[in-house]
């Protein structure tokens, strides 16, 4: 299986599990049951959405479309491209949100339902302009609703709590840019080249050491790692991106990815994981004064160019010309065998 297809079902498999609750709470799949449908909060076509706005508890979001686009950004300065993976589905999931029946025509006491002050408050915009608001409150007694209203109707109805999960997640987990994501369990060596050095990172039977230079591993030169790796694996399971340089870099486009100093990257790293593809990745620095990395993943994986900040990858050089040696630790005086195995042992 080739790596583009491979990419493929793995995003296919997290669009099912995201959209789940839009399959379910928006009625796009008709189960021929009885026509008696539940009404909508407000209905709106969602290729029109423009502009979304969640404010959870203490924590507040924008997302808006850029003008004749399907790029969505998170509203800041700067801006910030959305994750796709994370993304898929969301635009769905607003533009309709269907509700249990109404519970009463007049809400006497808002505050008895957590809607005043409400949990969340959501806003939508279309292209044209048009909005619409509503709150979520409080669970219903059971735990499997919460009630909502919406701006300019006094009615009082409720959502499934997963449906209102998913919504105030945008505001307290936002869905930023990522070259891509991958999990912890599923990586067995990382390899990282820099400057002409590589020290390649494994995970052994002691846990995870480091050889320094390039493969093969020798386990007798190798290294326990310093605590310093378990933070650097967090930001190499999932680099967040900064800007969108280009949509589209292909692989063999090698007249533009010589421009952009990609034939000789300044840093190369090569993840391979148990039962997948090995993924690689490649930083070249950006534009003069502007104290960035250019950011692309190899083999069609993701051809989108991006830009990340060098602070968020602050010492990844280092990673190759002073690999995270525990402090302390000795090699082992000859004739002594070292506690760690090379990968694939």
């Amino acid at each position: 299986m080739n790596v583009r297809l491979t990419i493929l079902l793995a995003v296919l498999a997290a669009m099912i599990a995201s959209t789940w609750a839009i399959i379910e709470f928006t009625d796009l799949v008709s189960r021929g049951e009885p026509d008696q449908q539940e009404p909508w909060l407000f209905k709106i076509d969602e290729t029109d959405i423009a502009h979304i706005e969640v404010v959870y508890q203490d924590e507040a979001i924008e997302f808006a479309r850029e003008p004749g686009s399907h790029q969505w950004n998170i509203v800041g300065d700067p801006s910030y491209p959305v994750f796709l993976e994370r993304w898929a589905g969301t635009t769905l999931l607003l533009s309709g949100p269907r509700v249990n029946r109404g519970l009463r025509q007049t809400i006497d006491d808002p505050s008895q339902y957590g809607l005043d002050p409400p949990e969340s408050i959501v806003r939508i915009a279309d292209i044209a302009g048009n909005s619409f608001e509503f709150h979520i409150g409080n669970p219903t007694p059971d735990g499997r609703n919460q009630y909502v209203r919406l701006v300019g109707d006094q009615a009082l109805y409720t959502v499934p709590s997963i449906w209102a999960d998913v919504v105030n997640r945008l505001a307290y987990d936002p869905p930023y840019g990522r070259l891509y994501k991958v999990e912890i369990a599923e990586i067995t060596v990382i390899e990282v080249n820099a400057n002409d050095q590589t020290a390649v990172y494994f995970l052994g039977n002691e846990g995870w050491a480091v050889h320094k230079g390039p493969p093969p591993v020798d386990p007798d030169l190798s290294a326990p790692v310093s605590g310093e790796w378990a933070n650097w694996l967090d930001v190499l399971t999932s680099p967040r991106v900064d800007a969108i340089v280009e949509q589209q870099l292909r692989d063999d486009d090698t007249e533009r990815l010589e421009e952009y100093g990609f034939s000789a990257p300044d840093v190369r790293i090569v993840i391979a994981r148990r039962g997948q593809a090995t993924l690689e990745f490649q930083l070249v620095d950006g534009p003069p004064g502007d104290d960035s990395y250019y950011a692309r993943t190899v083999a069609a994986v993701d051809e989108t160019l991006y830009s990340i900040k060098k602070d968020r990858l602050q010492g990844i050089e280092e990673l190759a010309s002073d690999p995270l040696v525990l402090a302390g630790w000795e090699p082992p005086e000859d004739g002594e065998e070292s506690q760690e195995e090379s990968p694939g042992n």
